[in-house]
């Protein structure tokens, strides 16, 4: 998938939040980094549809991810920084998501491996299960 993000800007009244952010991805995995208060909450807010751009917009294989919904959503994954839920694991956090896009339970066990083996948590799991 081609992720490009096209001028976004998010302002709060007066507030720049987001100040035409520009810049594009290919497949793979990323990390947003940046200090507090740059807009990385924001710019992930925006494309996850939590928010709206007040400008800009966001393009996945040349569609706008507005117009897409589900067809988008069900092509990204996004792991905050912090849980949501105090308690959860990595783990427990991706098969929650996954259920909230009812997906099976066999369906997700596979892809959530393939996603922790990818960013070097699976063998963390392992080890802490049989502990």
């Amino acid at each position: 998938m081609h992720l490009a993000f096209e001028n976004v800007k998010k302002n709060y009244g007066k507030k720049e939040a987001l100040k035409g952010v520009s810049f594009e991805l290919t497949e793979g995995i990323y990390g947003l980094l940046g200090p507090n208060g740059a807009g990385k909450s924001t710019l992930m807010n925006i494309m996850t549809g939590n928010l709206s751009a007040t400008s800009g917009r966001i393009l996945a294989d040349g569609i706008d991810i507005c117009k897409a919904g589900h067809q988008f959503a069900g092509k990204i994954g996004y792991m905050p920084q912090q849980a949501f839920y105090p308690g959860f694991s990595a783990e427990r956090f991706m098969f929650y998501i996954a259920s909230l896009q009812k997906m099976d339970k066999k369906t997700a066990s596979e892809r959530i491996s393939g996603l922790l083996e990818k960013v070097g948590l699976y063998m963390e799991i392992l080890i802490n299960k049989r502990s």
